[in-house]
């Protein structure tokens, strides 16, 4: 997928700028696609286990929007500030417990704060805990927002593979 592909379809679920984070960076296709989207004073915690994966990321920034990187595994505590946003493109289907982990995203949200995912829309070889947009609904509900939207997808030329983009808030917060 190309880097405007990427912002094609998460641009309808960012807002402004800001403070994200990014859950599962790897190394940082998606957390440039969100930079080129938020205002210049925006800040990004790309957030990835991989050591490696970060310093690529970090070595490749070109982008005025601050990156702060954080080797962690995304599913345990972190110590972040209180998020406009989170981006978690292709990492929620390594997680066993999504709904822990989004009741935990919806907890280090501001009021009015935005979950995008990004995702395959079928169960794959390599996603052992798939979620299709069904399941993210449902998922996100549970997990304490009231409203998740489509806001795009794309399906691969290559194997007919479905993506989707979804945005989670919470307008009871509103």
């Amino acid at each position: 997928m190309t880097h405007d592909e990427m912002v094609t379809l998460i641009k309808d679920g960012v807002s402004g700028g800001g403070i994200w984070a990014e859950f599962g960076a790897g190394r940082g296709n998606f957390t440039r696609a969100l930079a080129t989207l938020l205002h210049s004073d925006a800040t990004i915690y790309a957030i990835d286990r991989d050591d490696r994966a970060l310093a690529t990321l970090r070595d490749r920034w070109n982008s005025p929007v601050e990156l702060r990187t954080l080797k962690a595994n995304f599913t345990g505590d972190l110590d972040l500030p209180a998020l406009d946003g989170v981006l978690m493109a292709n990492a929620l289907h390594f997680v066993l417990r999504q709904a822990r982990l989004l009741r935990r995203i919806h907890a280090l949200l501001k009021q009015r704060g935005r979950l995008i995912v990004v995702e395959y829309d079928r169960r794959l070889p390599w996603t052992p805990y798939p979620v299709p947009y069904t399941r993210l609904d449902n998922l996100a509900a549970e997990a304490g927002f009231s409203h998740t939207q489509s806001i795009g997808q794309r399906t691969s030329p290559r194997n007919n593979v479905t993506m989707y983009a979804a945005l989670s808030t919470d307008q009871t917060q509103c």
